[in-house]
């Protein structure tokens, strides 16, 4: 896919404010939301899914309903139908939400929202939007790191070095470290039995994240890593620990002496596992498991 796009920032034309405390976590509560619909008719769910998750409730946007926006789907219909944009929601283009972009210099950015539109010469183009709600203020002082921030995802998004081609045995002819294939969730669940029947005696297949499935040459994962290090070290590979909480820590945490699950972790890895920390690994888990069992 060759990546091109412009910088994009929304802004809704209603009465918030994002210099007040309140309605700034309104903002994060509608992020939420937002992250959850890909157009126009995934606003119900959306509104549904953000209310069982606890992130929203009719009171915490009592004082944005009136008589044309009654509820918080209208509300939401009416952010929506205010932008210039009003082919950002709908099904003319591929919807990415939330999804990570793996630049070619290691780094990791997440845009709220990506939009990849055909250009008619059989490549896309990328469109990056990051949401702002509140009154557009031209002469705001956020306004140009607002889109200095957009200009940073559009740039991670173009080293990504993405390009389009039908030869594919031409590409696999180079040997690659890794293959990642971003999808929804649901689709890779689907590859994941197809390729590992089509491929399983060749290469490792496996589901780090929820919307990526790796592929990897055979005896290049984590595991092979701690042994080889081990015996570099001059260390009894009994003597190791590992920490790991997807697919791709699977060949760690059997090779390594001890292993580790995070709290957070998939349940397989889990089950798995010798211990689970008592955190996650946004709360310091690694840290409180070492300092509480090890040291």
């Amino acid at each position: 896919i060759k990546q091109t796009g412009r910088n994009r920032l929304a802004a809704s034309q209603s009465s918030i404010n994002e210099g007040d405390d309140s309605i700034r976590n309104k903002g994060v509560i509608l992020h939420e939301i937002f992250s959850f619909i890909k157009n126009k008719r995934d606003i119900p769910d959306a509104v549904k899914r953000a209310t069982l998750l606890g992130i929203v409730n009719k009171e915490s946007f009592a004082d944005l309903l009136t008589a044309t926006a009654p509820t918080i789907e209208d509300v939401i219909a009416q952010l929506i139908s205010q932008t210039d944009h009003l082919h950002w929601f709908d099904d003319s283009a591929q919807i990415l939400n939330e999804q990570e972009i793996l630049s070619g210099d290691d780094t990791i950015t997440r845009p709220h929202r990506v939009i990849l539109l055909p250009d008619g010469k059989g490549a896309h183009k990328a469109i990056v939007v990051d949401y702002k709600f509140g009154e557009y203020d031209p002469n705001s002082t956020q306004l140009k790191r607002y889109h200095s921030q957009v200009a940073g995802y559009m740039s991670s998004l173009c080293k990504m070095g993405f390009v389009q081609t039908d030869e594919f045995e031409k590409i696999i002819e180079t040997p690659k470290p890794k293959m990642l294939v971003p999808a929804d969730p649901a689709d890779v669940q689907n590859f994941l039995p197809v390729l590992k029947e089509k491929l399983g005696d060749q290469v490792d297949v496996f589901i780090s994240k929820p919307f990526f499935l790796e592929v990897m040459p055979t005896g290049v994962g984590k595991g092979e890593a701690i042994l080889w290090l081990a015996e570099h070290l001059g260390i009894d590979a009994r003597q190791t620990m590992g920490f790991g909480d997807s697919m791709n820590d699977e060949s760690m945490l059997r090779h390594c002496g001890y292993s580790v699950a995070m709290l957070n972790g998939l349940d397989y890895v889990k089950e798995i596992s010798t211990f689970i920390t008592r955190f996650d690994n946004n709360n310091d888990g690694i840290a409180d498991f070492i300092n509480s069992f090890v040291i």
